[in-house]
């Protein structure tokens, strides 16, 4: 009698076991319905520090096999490997890829099947100790078409650096190339002359170029030497015109122009021996990874 009771509670055990592994199937399907990971795919271009910020560059690819006509993707976090989260709205902006403004989220656009749109995601005051050697990006996306609302999808990616740290000009911008020639004491006054030059591949209009906003977060100086003095009110000329607070110019791609930066009444003492500027520069038809340009310990001749 208790081998049938055995026989009876093990086969009763074995249908269950059936029964719940095909209730778990169904789920798994009606899961992926929802699954942003069903529609698209991601992956990452582009991960590098510029200034102090991190760019990350990515490919959103349709995989769904039919148009999506809305998709609004926005930046769920960005993580490092340490563990530090950049994600807050003052921090972190996501546009696609050549889009003036970088707002928090892209969209609702439309993507045909197959269609790849490349997007950047640019978090500010990034890993200020540079011990940061990769990050996880988290992106959500809302999909109207199968009424998909807020799931996330994933990507990882190694950190590229390639900025100037000292003794020369960190760039604001990947497409913007900085060169040195000369930074020299007249009397009271320091001079700092260097040539930018637009990689962008585009004609950059109404580029503005003066000092950083000493206020701004994150910024103790606009111009410090060696010795620890700092200074303000800088002002800027191109190719040896006339001196003002503030510039403006067109530059066309593969144009290059001199600026030269002055410093008024720099180092009674005579002692200086280095010299670092932070720069703001803006353009109306083109975003820049980072509007900071820094000058580091630059040997005064």
């Amino acid at each position: 009698m208790n081998m049938k009771k055995n026989n009876l509670l093990f086969w009763l055990v074995a249908v269950l076991c059936v029964l719940n592994v095909i209730s778990s199937c169904k789920k798994d399907e009606e899961d992926s319905t929802t699954s942003l990971s069903r529609y698209v795919d991601i992956n990452i271009t582009r991960c590098e520090r510029v200034g102090e910020r991190i760019v990350v560059e990515f490919d959103m690819k349709n995989k769904s096999g039919n148009v999506i006509s809305s998709i609004a993707i926005s930046p769920s976090s960005l993580t490092d490997n340490s563990g530090k989260e950049y994600s807050t709205f003052d921090n972190i902006g996501m546009r696609i890829k050549g889009a003036l403004n970088r707002p928090y989220e892209v969209g609702p656009i439309s993507l045909q099947k197959d269609e790849v749109k490349q997007l950047e995601v640019v978090a500010a005051g990034f890993d200020v100790n540079n011990t940061a050697t990769g990050v996880n990006l988290v992106v959500t996306g809302r999909i109207k078409d199968v009424d998909l609302e807020k799931n996330t999808i994933k990507a990882s990616a190694k950190i590229v650096d390639n900025r100037v740290l000292d003794n020369g000009i960190q760039t604001n911008d990947a497409g913007i190339e900085w060169t040195l020639k000369s930074c020299k004491r007249e009397g009271d006054y320091l001079y700092v002359a260097y040539d930018m030059k637009n990689n962008t591949g585009s004609l950059l209009k109404n580029v503005s170029f003066l000092e950083a906003n000493y206020m701004t977060k994150g910024f103790t100086f606009v111009a410090q030497d060696d010795l620890g003095q700092t200074y303000r009110n800088l002002y800027h000329a191109e190719n040896n015109e006339s001196y003002s607070f503030a510039l403006t110019f067109d530059i066309a791609n593969n144009e290059s122009k001199t600026i030269i930066t002055r410093i008024a009444d720099f180092d009674r003492t005579g002692n200086a021996t280095k010299i670092s500027i932070c720069n703001e520069l803006k353009c109306e038809s083109y975003l820049f990874s980072d509007p900071i340009v820094r000058l580091i310990n630059i040997p005064i001749e």
